[in-house]
């Protein structure tokens, strides 16, 4: 199949590297005709000249804001702006304490609150130890499961 694939091919490559064939340039200049240009013809828009608002006559800047100014003197000093920075008390509003400490969270009362819930050493110890026999079962079963496998296979073999 793979001999038929590559021969078709090869057989395909071969017949159009026979099969072309050379394009040369005419050299009658004679026959040569120019392009015809043909004028597009274009529609002015019109409608921007009938448009209201550019019709209406302007209205006149007040005085007020003629006297505004773009170029003023800086507010922000150095000095100004690193004690903003770095020496006043910033205050967190969006992070896991600030939100903690609004909600009274993890505080003296709860914690003396908490702490009569917790489990007691008997209960947990017996937990673990339920959770450790059944990790033993498990173990043995999948070592007898294995075991009885691996001898139904080897028995297969010694009748073939």
């Amino acid at each position: 199949m793979r001999f038929k694939f590559l021969w078709f091919i090869l057989s395909f490559i071969m017949i159009n590297m026979v099969s072309y064939h050379t394009v040369y340039a005419s050299t009658n200049i004679n026959k040569l005709s120019p392009n015809d240009y043909q004028e597009d013809s274009f529609k002015k828009n019109t409608d921007l000249l009938h448009d209201q608002s550019s019709s209406n006559e302007k209205l006149k800047i007040p005085q007020e804001q003629k006297g505004l100014t773009f170029e003023g003197k800086s507010t922000n000093t150095f000095s100004e702006l690193s004690y903003r920075l770095f020496k006043n008390e910033a205050r967190d509003t969006n992070t896991i304490k600030a939100k903690a400490e609004s909600l009274d969270l993890f505080t003296e009362e709860q914690s003396t609150r908490l702490d009569g819930m917790e489990e007691n050493g008997q209960d947990s110890s017996s937990l673990s130890v339920l959770m450790g026999v059944l990790a033993g079962i498990c173990v043995v079963l999948l070592l007898s499961v294995l075991i009885i496998w691996s001898k139904a296979s080897q028995r297969k073999e010694n009748l073939t």
